[in-house]
């Protein structure tokens, strides 16, 4: 099917790619995003890497209840958390392309595909469940 100038081609641009991605990686531990609540009155400055570098109350809040800057500041959190999965989403699909990248084993490739969790063994996941039979009671 290939012949080896074909195969070795294949594999020199799989290694480029792969060399691409990691700089991308890298790349990304430096790109800086900001989450805001509260009308911008708590700001978390987090990497892309979700590294939190700073987290900014605004002064008028120290007076107000504990729980409402709680919320505050996680609502700020998420924002980033947020905004730093869209920027390296959109960042990691210009170097591949639209091919479906994870970024953990456990996640689907895609929305519309779900795992399936189940407490018996991979090789019995596709057999039907055989019940035990009736023996018939001679009357």
């Amino acid at each position: 099917m290939f012949n080896k100038g074909q195969l070795s081609g294949l594999m020199k641009q799989a290694q480029a790619m792969q060399d691409n991605l990691k700089k991308a990686q890298e790349e990304l531990g430096n790109i800086e995003v900001t989450g805001e609540s509260g009308s911008g009155m708590v700001k978390v400055l987090m990497t892309c890497k979700h590294d939190v570098k700073r987290v900014t109350i605004d002064p008028s809040l120290m007076a107000d209840d504990k729980d409402m800057i709680e919320d505050l500041v996680a609502a700020a959190f998420n924002d980033a958390v947020r905004k730093a999965a869209e920027t390296s989403e959109a960042k990691m699909s210009k170097l591949t392309a639209g091919l479906p990248v994870r970024k953990y084993p456990s996640e689907p490739t895609s929305p519309s595909r779900s795992i399936q969790i189940s407490d018996r063994p991979h090789w019995q996941l596709h057999k039907k469940r055989r019940w035990p039979r009736r023996s018939k009671e001679k009357q």
